[in-house]
């Protein structure tokens, strides 16, 4: 889209390609990029408990903000503080379950 005049918004005609930032073509390169991010994730050492660590102290974090300490106490009560192979060992029980 283009402006004309002031508040007066010109639409491209139907079939024309719009440029992105980086001119054409750049819709395949942003693909390109975001297929090779997640591909490289799990080869950077991003495991299922790393991420479970990672949300652990979010969560941690999250509370610290509370500006009362009984408020932090209690949100901290709330957390699930449990290590990751306690958890592992949970999920594959009620897996097993099904």
């Amino acid at each position: 889209m283009t402006r004309s005049k002031p508040g007066r918004v010109v639409r491209a005609p139907r079939g024309t390609v719009r440029n992105g930032p980086l001119g054409e073509g750049w819709g395949y390169l942003r693909n390109m990029l975001l297929l090779a991010l997640v591909s490289a994730a799990p080869l950077a050492g991003c495991t299922a408990k790393v991420w479970y660590e990672g949300f652990q102290s979010q969560q941690r974090t999250a509370c610290d903000k509370y500006p009362q300490r009984y408020e932090v106490q209690r949100c901290l009560d709330k957390l699930n503080n449990l290590p990751y192979d306690q958890y592992k060992n949970q999920l594959d029980g009620l897996k097993a379950k099904r």
